[in-house]
């Protein structure tokens, strides 16, 4: 016998619906764990090159629960993400003991774009899959860290 929601009391209605938004909202379902994998993620790529990276888009592909290693509680994010270098840099250049910065040492570039770029080039997006490690803080939710070509596309 199947029970439809129309048929039941208002009372029990409002309560169903009460008791799923709050599910929703406690577990990786919530869209505020959504923008916070995408700021920390945004600022990772930010810091890591420099500038010379940025994220045009971040979509969340997947989000569940999880322990951390600390037995605190966590959260995981997939995405897929687009981010579009903001020049270009030659990988011959990584060799270069007078340069600092070298696009093969990110770690969110992952093997597949560099066994394929010799180059990245400005403006040319690529795109990425990957995980955000989310914690719960008494100050709210945040990151602690990612790995990219991990994740459902």
């Amino acid at each position: 016998m199947m029970i439809s929601i129309f048929n039941l009391p208002m009372n029990h209605i409002a309560s169903f619906f009460i008791i799923a938004t709050s599910i929703f909202l406690t577990s990786c379902g919530g869209s505020g764990k959504t923008s916070v994998a995408q700021d920390y993620f945004e600022t990772c790529l930010n810091e890591e090159s420099e500038g010379r990276l940025k994220l045009n888009d971040f979509n969340k592909t997947n989000g569940y629960d999880s322990k951390g290693i600390s037995g605190q509680e966590g959260c995981v994010i997939e995405f897929e993400a687009v981010i579009e270098p903001t020049q270009t840099v030659r990988k011959a250049n990584c060799g270069n003991l007078r340069q600092k910065w070298c696009w093969d040492h990110l770690r969110v570039i992952d093997m597949n774009v560099r066994s394929r770029n010799l180059k990245l080039v400005k403006g040319e997006e690529i795109s990425l899959i990957g995980k955000v490690y989310l914690r719960d803080t008494e100050n709210g939710w945040r990151g602690e860290g990612y790995k990219i070509g991990e994740g459902k596309k």
